[in-house]
């Protein structure tokens, strides 16, 4: 199994009876044996390989089940009705530039687009009508995104969109929105990289790998002794956790 990174802060704080339930929830997850454990898929998600599951009457977490790989990856722990809004909302991709796993939250983004469209029936002027599709591609803005960032008259505007797009594609548009050419925007894409080399090749269907690309994202669990481990320390599993141009200069053969 895998669990969030975001989500150990949040356990750390969580009281020690919805604690308890998490452990046993997740427990059964880390010794491979699923039996009694419910994963509900919603009906109206966004992404389909979204599932919650039952912590408490209050509490319950919501779990990313991606159709092959064999991981099931925790991402929050919440009370119902904001696990079931969260969930509902996101979704899930591989980014085709670097191979990293990301998130957005496609309701808020399907929210602003009448806005938009409204907006830029007034003028022919376009953010990022200097950029070809290819480009974006290339910087690994995702295809379903494009339609959207078309409609993109104003910086202001992009700048609204930081907190519901990935990280690297935000920077992408962003460098891009600021005059940056293609390259220059790899450029900053390419801080993201855990790697200093982009993977040969990406499979978008492919989350286990895009986890595993992914180390400030995901932490991977061997078993139920590491799951023991990693939540007797919760705050510092991820203090440790460098950003990637860190992880690169650490991890080099001089260290």
């Amino acid at each position: 199994m895998a669990i969030a990174d975001s989500f150990m802060p949040q356990y750390a704080k969580l009281e020690p009876k919805v604690r308890k339930g998490v452990d046993a929830a997740i427990g059964k997850f880390a010794e491979h044996t699923h039996a009694g454990l419910h994963l509900e898929k919603l009906n109206d998600a966004k992404d389909p390989r979204i599932r919650t599951i039952r912590i408490d009457r209050f509490w319950r977490g919501v779990v990313l089940a991606p159709e092959k790989g064999g991981v099931y990856c925790l991402l929050k722990v919440m009370p119902h009705d904001d696990a079931i809004g969260w969930a509902r909302s996101r979704r899930f991709s591989v980014n085709q530039a670097i191979g990293v796993l990301e998130v957005r939250d496609q309701v808020a983004l399907d929210e602003m687009s009448p806005a938009l469209e409204k907006v830029a029936e007034g003028t022919v002027h376009r953010l990022l009508e200097h950029v070809f599709d290819n480009d974006l591609l290339r910087l690994g803005i995702d295809a379903e995104l494009i339609p959207l960032v078309r409609l993109l008259t104003d910086e202001s505007h992009l700048q609204a969109m930081e907190k519901l797009l990935p990280e690297p594609q935000y920077m992408a548009l962003l460098a891009l929105a600021q005059g940056m050419n293609p390259q220059q925007a790899w450029e900053e894409v390419a801080k993201t990289l855990a790697v200093e080399e982009k993977p040969a090749a990406v499979d978008p269907d492919d989350l286990v790998t895009a986890m595993r690309r992914s180390p400030g994202q995901v932490v991977f669990v061997s078993g139920p002794d590491d799951l023991r481990e990693i939540l007797a320390h919760p705050f510092d599993t991820w203090r440790i956790f460098l950003h990637p141009v860190q992880r690169r200069v650490a991890l080099r053969p001089s260290y």
